[in-house]
Order: structure tokens, then C-alpha cells, then sequence
């Protein structure tokens, strides 16, 4: 593996040139439609009510002072389905929970926390989303809103709606309760989700990938014990198959599908901030190596 990622990094016939990107307006909507019907199944029904099986388990591992939030879905932009060079170009990000003490948080209602806190006050979290997307999109970090633009065939669009986010855990162990339906992203956030949640919703996140079908997973979170519970452990219980390029960079095949890992720290104290040291000498130069392999089809 060393001598491909020297390849890799060394290579400027990725950089150097500008990549077609295009766009699938109409496979982005059927993405979202089928993760939908998934979750209207198996863990929110179309009534916002709380279905999963395991319902049962994961309230009872969480105990007082948290609250145990459920039914907290995803994320899937209206330009999701993205083609670079003619591969597929999708990304998947991956953090723990969504952390708030709000039940039934529906897909729309999902939406609309992402767009509210991109186009308002952003937390570093979601800085550092943004950071990510941009490198795993060919442009530079940065802070600049010029710079979150991605050009495309159809036109220009931003970065915001060509990813999808679905969190490891599709409840929250949190610190207080919140009152449902509020699109508000400014509450309280405290608390990991514990070992019974990550296990049992690892089914919701396996079948979300078999759905999206994504080419880069960016796991959020990655923690100095790779057997500490976290979104890396997770995939890695699900994964039939690793192969490392980097000590965040990997190769990963789940149920037949294959994608780059690149799994790092949390960005709200790591590498929100391209400046931050995490950010300059980890967390940039993997989300290129993994740019890279999709592009070459490694």
C-alpha cells in the first residue's frame, strides 16, 4: 500500500486539470425517496412514530440525567447523486448523533437544521463539514462563501446539497429534552450514545449505505482506541473487507459495496479551522488521498 499512496500523493494529473462534474437531480430525489421508505418502515413511520425494534434496548441503556432522543433521520442533498469524470462522486458523512433532546426529527425537518446552519450561524461542526466537502470537491479550505460554490455542467450550486449526512446513531442520548417539530439547531448538545445504540443501529447505517451507495465515507469522531465506540468502529464491525492506504485512509467493502474511508477526529476541536494543526498535518491531507482514490478508481 505505501508505494501507491506515494503514487497518489505525487500525482498532478488529478489536480492539475479542471474535472467535469455533473449532476443527477432525478437519481438524488429517488435516493431520498428510497432512504425515506426505508426509515418509514423501520424506524420513523410516516406519522413520525417511533418504530424500530429496538426501541426497547437502547431507552433502557440510557440512564437519568440523559434523555434518550429518538427517531432522528438524515440528511440526503438535492445533489447527491454527482458524477466527477464520469465516476460516481458521492459522499457520505458520518458522525455519531445528531446530540439534541428533539424526537421525530424527520428527513424534511432534518433539511431544514442542515440549511439553517449553513446559511446561518455556523458551529464548528459544521464548519468542519464544510471544510471536508470542500477538499473532497478538488477546492481549497477555507472561509470564504466564494469558495463553498461547486461548479457543475448545469450551473453552480453549493456544496451543502451535494452530500448526504447519516449519523451512526438515529436517536441521541442527550442531556435534556426538546419540544418535536422545532427546525432550531441552537440547543444542547451533551452526551455519546452508548455501546447498545451504536450495536443495534448499525443495521439502519449498513442499509443506508447499501442505499446511498456512496464512494467516500467520512466518518466524524475517530477516537485514539480504534475498539472505543465510535462511527470508524461501527463501519469497521460492518466491513467484510479493509485495506489501509493510511492511517485514515482505507478501502472499504460492505455487503458487496466498496468505498473510501477516510475516518478522522471530530472537527469541532480538531480541524473546523484549517489553520488548527489536526487540520494542516492529518485531516486535509487525508480527505485528498481520498479525493484521489476515488478519482483513479483505486
Amino acid at each position: 500500500m505505501g508505494e501507491d499512496v506515494s503514487r497518489l500523493l505525487e500525482s498532478k494529473s488529478v489536480a492539475t486539470r479542471i474535472p467535469h462534474v455533473s449532476i443527477d437531480s432525478t437519481a438524488s430525489k429517488q435516493l431520498q425517496n428510497q432512504l425515506a421508505d426505508y426509515y418509514h418502515r423501520s424506524v420513523l413511520d410516516t406519522n413520525a412514530s417511533f418504530v424500530c425494534q429496538s426501541a426497547v434496548a437502547c431507552q433502557a441503556s440510557v440512564s437519568l440525567p440523559s434523555y434518550f432522543a429518538a427517531g432522528q433521520l438524515s440528511y440526503v442533498g438535492d445533489a447527491y447523486a454527482t458524477d466527477v469524470d464520469g465516476r460516481p462522486f458521492r459522499i457520505l458523512v458520518v458522525p455519531m448523533q445528531i446530540g439534541q433532546g428533539q424526537r421525530g426529527i424527520t428527513m424534511t425537518i432534518r433539511a431544514e437544521q442542515v440549511l439553517v446552519r449553513v446559511n446561518g450561524d455556523r458551529n464548528p461542526h459544521m464548519w468542519g463539514v464544510i471544510q471536508a466537502l470542500r477538499v473532497l470537491h478538488g477546492l481549497a479550505p477555507g472561509t470564504d462563501h466564494d469558495g463553498e460554490i461547486l461548479r457543475t455542467a448545469t450551473g453552480d450550486t453549493h456544496l451543502y446539497r451535494a452530500f448526504a449526512m447519516v449519523n451512526a446513531c438515529l436517536c441521541s442520548r442527550a442531556s435534556t429534552p426538546i419540544v418535536p417539530g422545532s427546525a432550531s439547531t441552537n440547543l444542547p448538545r451533551k452526551g455519546n450514545p452508548t455501546t447498545v445504540m451504536y450495536e443495534n443501529c448499525s443495521s439502519h447505517l449498513a442499509q443506508a449505505i447499501a442505499i446511498l451507495r456512496p464512494t467516500i465515507v467520512q466518518t466524524q469522531g475517530r477516537l485514539k482506541n480504534p475498539t472505543a465506540r465510535s462511527p470508524e468502529w461501527v463501519l469497521r464491525k460492518l466491513a467484510d473487507q479493509i485495506d489501509w492506504f493510511s492511517q485514515e485512509v482505507a478501502r472499504v467493502t460492505i455487503a458487496g459495496h466498496r468505498f473510501v474511508l477516510c475516518a478522522l477526529r471530530h472537527p469541532t476541536r480538531n480541524w473546523w479551522s484549517p489553520s488548527l494543526p489536526y487540520a494542516k498535518e492529518t485531516a486535509l491531507p487525508a480527505l485528498r488521498l481520498a479525493r484521489r482514490l476515488v478519482l483513479e478508481g483505486q
